[in-house]
This record gives structure tokens, sequence and C-alpha cells, in this order.
């Protein structure tokens, strides 16, 4: 099966890489169509060949700009010595990362994520028509990244890191992360992130502008007033990540919350110790109990 199984990959390799940028990155596709682009899959099938070198380096010739972004913005930020080649290859060659990526390709079957990136489109399709004024991106993407960042965003492109998608019970997860990140950490939760990760970049956070606790709240709830614009039929625990009991918790205690935060004068806060308590997942204390939700603020500026 090993030995079939690279076989196969070799033969993806030498066959889709001559014709895939020239159907799927061409500069002549139609402006408005949306492609699905798998760097997964094109950069594992390249690690698995006889010569990964060779055939990294194939693939970074031919699109140079995003093989920039994987290898230094999401990869290594640390290795601006090295080039994208020889960051990408070094590390999709590390014996972790190579089970991992394992494990992501046999959880991303054609199957899944035609269908994935056909709901991404669908999304971005409906995001066009709600806020014509915003850039949509030509191509959807997935990428593995060693779970670093979840979304990439890049002019044309939204790109999702699909190794953090697997499954909430996945062996590497449950060292890493805490129950809390990883309720949403499977594949129905690609479409909401990548979406939510575009609209961020499109509406960022001003830089110049004192972000208070209720500036922040108000730049929230419009984002996630959006998002279930977006996704009209998606329930509550869906679009912020809460189990039922969560939002229940969520709903109870609202304006408790709320009227708290304006007693304490939090409102007009910006100071970290403030915030990060609303947009952070921080331990329980007397704000959020253990039975809370972290990362309160996104429902809360929802339904200020």
């Amino acid at each position: 099966d090993h030995y079939s199984q690279r076989a196969i990959q070799q033969q993806i390799l030498l066959v889709f890489l001559p014709f895939f940028f020239a159907f799927a990155l061409s500069a002549q596709e139609a402006k408005d169509s949306i492609r699905f682009v798998r760097f997964d899959s094109l950069y594992y099938a390249a690690s698995l060949s006889p010569d990964p070198k060779s055939a990294t380096e194939q693939i970074v010739r031919r699109d140079p700009a995003n093989a920039d972004w994987l290898a230094y913005r999401v990869l290594d930020p640390n290795a601006q010595e090295e080039s994208p080649t020889e960051v990408l290859v070094r590390m999709y060659s590390h014996p972790q990362l190579r089970r991992l990526y394992a494990d992501t390709e046999a959880c991303y079957t054609t199957t899944l994520a035609d269908t994935i990136a056909g709901e991404m489109r669908a999304a971005f399709e409906r995001l066009r028509v709600l806020d014509p004024q915003m850039a949509i991106p030509r191509y959807v993407a997935f990428h593995v990244s060693g779970l670093q960042q979840s979304v990439v965003a890049v002019p044309d492109l939204v790109s999702v890191s699909i190794d953090k998608y697997i499954r909430p019970d996945y062996p590497v997860y449950l060292q890493f992360f805490s129950e809390y990140a990883r309720q949403t950490m499977s594949p129905e939760y690609v479409v909401r992130d990548a979406v939510l990760g575009w609209i961020c970049s499109e509406r960022p956070l001003p830089r110049e502008t004192v972000l208070t606790l209720q500036f922040q709240l108000e730049y929230w709830g419009d984002i996630y007033r959006l998002m279930k614009q977006v996704f009209p039929q998606a329930s509550d625990e869906w679009l912020f990540g809460f189990t039922s009991d969560q939002l229940l918790w969520m709903k109870q205690n609202r304006k408790i919350l709320l009227d708290n935060a304006l007693k304490r004068g939090e409102m007009e806060s910006s100071q970290p110790t403030v915030t990060d308590r609303y947009f952070k997942e921080l331990p329980p204390d007397q704000l959020l109990p253990p039975e809370a939700p972290r990362l309160i603020g996104h429902w809360l500026g929802t339904n200020l």
C-alpha cells in the first residue's frame, strides 16, 4: 500500500504539475470565477517524489508568490536566509509534520475537499451580493501549516490550513489545544473560518484607533452580523463555536456581563488586561466560570 500510494502521488505530480497553473492560476480565467487550489496535495505529492527538492522547486517556480507566504509567513517566519524551496522541503520532511500531513490528506479526500470548496464558492457569492463593494477572492485554497495560523488571506486568495480541521479528538490536538479550541477543529468549520478570515482581512481593525472594549465589541458585532447574513441558516453554536450549553449560559448572562462591564468602566478601557478577557481564551475567573465559553466578545458584540 505504501509503495502504491507513493507511485500514485508521483503520477499525480508528473501529470498534474504541467497543467495546474495553466488552468487553475491562469490570468486568462474569467474575472468573476472562484477557483479551488489544493496547495496541500501539490506539496504532499512533491514531498513523496523521488526528488522532493526538484519537485518542490517546480511548484515554486510556477507560483513564487504563494510559495513565499507559505514558506515565510506560515511555516517558518525566521527562515529569511533560506529560499522558499529550502524552507518547504525542510519543513515538509520533518517526521512529525509528515505524519500530520499524511493524516490530513487521508481526511480530506477529493469528495470532501470538493464539497467544501463548493460551499466556499457559494458563501463568497452570497457575500458578493450582500456587499458589492467588498473584494471577493478569485481563489479558495487548502494548505498544510504544521498547526500554525488557521487562515491566510492575501490579495485574490484565501487559504485554510486544513491540518487544523481533522477532528476534535485527533491525538495531536489533545497535546497542543484546549478542549474549547478543539470544539471547532473539524471539517465543518473550514468554510466558516475561510469567510471570516477573508472578511476580517478586508475590514481590519483600524490601527490608528484606540481599541476600547466598546469599539471592539461594535467592530466584531458588525463582522458577525455580516456572517449571519452570509450563513442565514447557521446556528449560533456553529457561528460562534459554542456548545448548546455554552450558548445558553451566554443568553442567561448577557445582561449581567454588559452591566458589569459598564459599572467597572471597562467599556472605555483599551488595556489588554481588560479586553483580553473578552477576546482571548484565558483560564476561568470571576468573569467567566468553567461552564462559560471563551471568546465571549464576538457574541456579546453581536447582541449588544
